[in-house]
């Protein structure tokens, strides 16, 4: 059916044709830069489509089919018309496609195709339409009729109708469509499906030939065996050969049995499993990148092994043989590969690529060949192995491993384990201990110390089948859950982790932290130059929220830019250039003073009550210790966030000033960094600085950390500073926590509705938090975290296992507040994706939010039920209640710790002369 036409105007916008990348970009003449901008990234990032000729549309959605005579001109001259079209728009630009492809497709005599539904562009270029089961692109012909072509572009061999629509395989499961393939999920589950579907549709990438089927998601029911099995037969025969499947979430299977081994006994023929999720690899080899999925659904390491194929048993004798490596990536660059995954490294020696990690070997087989294969892979850590079969050549193996080691890459590198293959066969582990990449020590075949699992989010697969095990993705019959690894973009060492050989001998424990040091010479008041200064506005922020990498996808949606704030009634200083905002528009504030206004509009990091212009009225309410007291935006002079130059000044300083408690906390710290080089950080920087760090973050966990944290939340100039710059340094060396915390305090009823009013709020000091039950903590309301980059203290003072804290200038959106048994604040930790380069932030509830609603909900009904737990050092019985945003009074010191507090400062005005502040 031909589309009419109409009737033209004589005269309509011009409009231009540029080559940006793989497509030909349609805009009007004369767009400003800022939407030039927009449109010509999202033309660069599509990847080429062999069959059609790629027309980015950027406009009007009310532009006259005349508007298109100049484009037709532009691609008749070209290929476009021998290939056929494929009209891409720019999200949210152009409106109906069809007449104008329906145009173009009789004017050129070729075909176009055009959209139906909402287009998404995977991570690899791929393009992907979204939607019901008549979603997808259509094909117009010259005089004919438009019919349905396929969902994915560029399309790929397997096409069909079982990858392109929702259909139920079974009673427990739901297939559904992906850009890569299909999803298989449970039928339940539906608050997790929305924040695992947004991650699975931009990042699993399109492959021409290969079909990827993701199997289940982390914290799902366990997908029933026989679901795969009926989507398996539901594949047509001359495709089954590129499946891919994918274990994203648990899966019913067969006790002691790895995911691959109970699919290809399933199903009686080999079948390949990706050794992880698949995301967008470089363009240069045409293959995907490979990350492990970590109980918690977190991305793990980037295995060597790509692809694994397993046999089935019936095809091997009734023995289960080791999975082969399918494809794989190099270990090292510049090694010869003598077979495939096998590479010559020395004489004597070569490096075999398994699903575990690595083997150093020599050329022959050793006779524990198989077993060394077997070894299932750990989504958290690489094992890099070395034979100890013959004791000759046991000692130069494992220095051709060290050696492995330090020639791989540094985020490789920072989460793999030496150890003896042996030892990693029998499930026995090293005597002394391995150290994982964040530097906690977990001994082999053993549960990682309390705190090192996921907290918050139960394991996926906490709920099996009956008379099955829960397989979870990647993993066998290995249960261990060692620490995951820190996230990658909030930690800045690349070390290599620990190798323990045979014969090591176990490490010391970490000796108790060294009597309370008084540092009351490091909290002097400011001078009277820094009060002088301490009144002058300043524009820019110190500092912004640390940056993390997160497992969880961006919510949709941007947020729109706010005018700039007034000056901050609370301080005088205008908010922070840049910093983020939120993105509503509601009635401004009637309260008065240093209050936020009703919607919560203050920036990320500005003084509550910056975001928007308030309208005080007259009242005799004079402030009391009860009203709210905001943390004010620091001065770049008073900020305990490092700045951009470094802390070098500031290590020297403590060094100097504090070479008692220095020389104190050093000794035993040095201990540990032998036995943990995962704390070391950067071989290429001095050792002494990240030494210096951790002694600073040792006398942070003393008893002197709560007058640091007072100094710090006022914003005042003075010797806590370079102090705090150094704690911040030597938090982020330690291992994140991605889950649940919580803090308890009392709070008065005007700080309890500044939170009702409030959206956001940024902590400008340190922030501790424990992950497990609070049963023993002082006060009457519960603050519930979310946490994404919180620090875990237990390497530094095991005797708070649980305590984590958040870096100053973290930002957090409150989720809601409740009055139940006790009074409850939620918050979720923002991510630096979510704030939009202009410095705003979407605070519309999306998937994020319910999601972390959800594990904090069921954290706290953990808790609830959990046995009490020890009594904690007595100076940190208070350590945990300071209210984030505010300058609270929690951690109260007794009468006589105020002497003696009094009389240290006096001493200490004879002991340090000033700070590099």
């Amino acid at each position: 059916m031909r589309i009419p036409v109409g009737n033209l105007r004589p005269t309509a916008p011009a409009v231009e044709c540029l080559t940006v990348g793989h497509a030909v970009l349609v805009r009007p003449k004369g767009t400003d830069e800022r939407g030039g901008r927009r449109s010509r990234s999202w033309a660069e990032g599509l990847a080429l489509d062999p069959d059609h000729r790629l027309v980015v549309v950027d406009v009007p959605a009310a532009l006259p089919l005349t508007a298109w005579r100049p484009v037709a001109g532009r691609l008749g001259r070209d290929d476009g018309a021998s290939r056929g079209l494929r009209l891409v728009p720019v999200p949210g630009s152009a409106g109906e496609l069809m007449p104008a492809g329906q145009w173009l497709a009789d004017r050129l005599g070729t075909d176009v195709l055009v959209p139906a539904g909402e287009v998404v562009r995977v991570e690899d270029g791929s393009l992907f339409v979204r939607g019901d089961a008549e979603s997808g692109w259509l094909r117009l012909r010259p005089d004919a009729a438009p019919h349905w072509d396929s969902r994915r572009a560029p399309k790929p061999e397997w096409e069909d109708w079982m990858v392109n629509q929702s259909w139920t395989p079974g009673p427990l499961g739901v297939c559904e469509p992906l850009p890569g393939g299909a999803w298989l999920r449970p039928a339940s589950d539906d608050l997790w499906h929305r924040v695992h579907r947004l991650r699975l549709t931009s990042v699993v990438p399109c492959h021409r030939t290969q079909l990827c089927v993701v199997l289940g998601h982390p914290d799902g029911s366990p997908l029933p065996l026989a679901d795969v099995a009926r989507f398996w037969h539901a594949v047509p025969e001359e495709h089954r050969g590129e499946v891919r499947f994918v274990g994203y979430g648990p899966v019913a299977a067969p006790a002691e049995e790895t995911l691959g081994q109970a699919l290809s006994d399933l199903l009686g023929r080999p079948v390949t499993v990706y050794c992880g999720l698949p995301v967008a690899g470089p363009a240069v080899t045409g293959l995907p990148d490979v990350h492990t999925v970590c109980p918690d659904g977190s991305p793990g390491w980037r295995p060597f092994a790509r692809e694994l194929g397993y046999l089935p048993r019936q095809q091997s004798g009734g023995q289960v043989m080791p999975p082969r490596p399918v494809s794989h990536r190099p270990p090292v660059h510049g090694l010869p590969e003598l077979s495939p995954g096998v590479y010559g490294f020395a004489p004597d020696a070569v490096l075999e690529v398994t699903q575990s990690g690595l083997w150093m070997r020599p050329p022959t087989e050793p006779a524990d060949a198989h077993a060394v294969r077997a070894l299932p892979l750990d989504p958290t850590a690489a094992k890099i192995l070395y034979d100890t079969s013959s004791q000759q050549s046991a000692e130069r193996m494992q220095l051709l491993a060290l050696g492995a080691l330090w020639r791989l890459d540094p985020a490789t590198r920072q989460s793999s384990q030496v150890l003896p293959a042996a030892m990693a066969t029998s499930g026995t582990g090293a005597p002394g201990g391995q150290v994982t990449s964040g530097g906690q020590e977990v001994s082999g075949g053993q549960e990682a110390p309390a705190g090192a699992a996921p907290d918050g989010l139960a394991p996926a697969g906490s709920v099996p089948a009956p008379e099955a095990a829960t397989v979870q993705p990647g993993v066998g019959a290995d249960t261990t859950e060692p620490e995951p690894a820190s996230d990658p973009a909030t930690v800045t060492p690349e070390p290599a982790t620990a190798m323990a050989p045979a014969a090591a001998v176990p490490p010391e424990p970490l000796p108790a932290p060294p009597p309370a040091v008084r540092l009351e010479a490091d909290l002097l008041p400011p001078p009277p130059e820094a009060e002088a200064a301490s009144a002058v506005p300043v524009s820019a922020a110190p500092a912004s929220v640390p940056a993390f990498a997160g497992a969880a996808p961006r919510p949709p949606g941007g947020a729109e830019p706010v005018p700039d704030p007034p000056e901050a009634p609370a301080s005088g200083e205008p908010a922070p250039e840049g910093a983020p905002q939120q993105s509503e528009s509601k009635q401004a504030s009637k309260q008065p003073g240093p209050t936020a206004s009703d919607d919560g509009a203050a920036p990320v990091g500005a003084p509550a009550g910056a975001g928007r212009p308030t309208v005080p009225e007259p009242s005799d309410h004079e402030p009391s210790d009860d009203d709210p007291r905001v943390q004010p935006t620091p001065r770049p002079e008073a900020c305990a966030v490092p700045p951009p130059g470094g802390i070098d000044r500031e290590r020297d300083w403590l060094r100097g000033a504090l070479r008692q408690q220095y020389d104190a906390a050093a000794s035993s710290l040095a201990r540990l960094l032998s036995q943990s080089p995962g704390l070391r950080g950067d071989a290429r920087k001095p050792s002494e600085d990240t030494l210096t760090d951790l002694v600073a973050v040792r006398l942070y966990l003393s008893a002197e950390g709560d007058k640091i944290d007072a100094a710090v939340r006022g914003a005042t100039v003075g010797p806590h500073v370079p102090v705090a710059r150094c704690v911040y340094e030597g938090l982020r060396r330690l291992p994140s926590h991605r889950g649940a915390g919580v803090l308890r305090t009392t709070v008065s009823d005007a700080q309890w509705q500044w939170y009702r009013r409030q959206r956001l709020v940024t902590e400008w000091g340190f922030c501790p938090a424990l992950t497990g039950a609070p049963c023993e903590l002082p006060g009457a309301v519960d603050f519930l975290i979310w946490s994404l980059t919180a620090r875990r203290t237990v390497l530094l003072e095991p005797a708070v296992a649980d305590r984590v804290v958040f870096l100053p200038g973290t930002s957090f959106k409150v989720l809601g507040v409740r009055e139940e048994e006790r009074r409850e604040v939620l918050l979720r930790e923002l991510s630096p994706s979510e704030i939009a380069p202009d410095g705003t932030v979407d605070l519309a509830s999306g998937p994020l939010d319910e999601a972390a609603v959800a594990g904090l909900e069921r954290a706290a009904e953990t808790w609830r039920g959990a046995t009490p737990p020890e009594a904690l050092p007595e100076h940190w019985s208070n350590g945990f209640g300071s209210p984030p945003g505010l300058i609270g009074t929690a951690r109260v010191a007794t009468q006589e710790n105020a002497q003696e507090s009094t009389q240290g400062t006096t001493r200490g005005n004879s002991q340090v002369k000033g700070s590099p502040s």
